[in-house]
């Protein structure tokens, strides 16, 4: 489904990577502008929004830049969604999960 959006992002970012997991189980096709790789693609969404922060979808209709993943998601979910609500990773901070991640690791290893 053509969908009139661009997805600022780049690979190794987790809140890129959320957005990113709503758009594969939505199913929808959404130009991904990778801000380094290409250069032209940072200077746009400087340009437009005045940071390099990603995510940041862009959606044609209307010339919206859209900042921050979990409103990126809700978004998603609220127009293209068909009445379902995100799912439970999706709406999860991944920082949360990192934090989470390292304390259950300190705790095995203070166990062991």
């Amino acid at each position: 489904m053509s969908t009139g959006l661009s997805l600022y992002h780049f690979d190794s970012c987790p809140y890129c990577a959320r957005v990113r997991r709503a758009l594969r189980d939505l199913e929808l096709d959404v130009e991904l502008e990778d801000i380094h790789r290409d250069p032209s693609a940072q200077a746009d969404l400087v340009a437009a929004t005045g940071r390099q922060t990603v995510p940041v979808l862009h959606v044609a209709d209307g010339d919206v830049w859209m900042p921050e993943s979990g409103d990126i998601v809700r978004f998603l979910y609220e127009r293209f969604g068909e009445g379902r609500k995100p799912p439970l990773w999706a709406r999860v901070n991944p920082q949360w999960v990192l934090i989470g991640a390292v304390i259950l690791f300190a705790i095995f290893l203070a166990v062991r």
